[in-house]
């Protein structure tokens, strides 16, 4: 899908989250959320569509907000 450098999906196992991250990468960022987004924490990262220009962070509700905590 032109346009998207990642997309990403939280789920309980590593299949699944692997599984519907193929899916909403083929789907596309509109139809995924719009079909998926409020069951699964989904987010993609879009590329600019000029090259100085940041790259684009689109997620649903359900993804986790970044924080300052270190991992374990």
């Amino acid at each position: 899908m032109q346009g998207i450098a990642a997309c990403t999906v939280i789920a309980p196992t590593c299949a699944e989250s692997d599984g519907w991250a193929t899916a909403c990468f083929v789907y596309g960022p509109e139809r995924s959320l719009q079909q998926l987004g409020d069951k699964l924490a989904i987010r993609f990262t879009l590329l600019p569509g000029v090259a100085a220009a940041p790259l684009k962070i689109i997620e649903s509700a359900g993804f986790p907000a970044p924080t300052d905590e270190p991992g374990p």
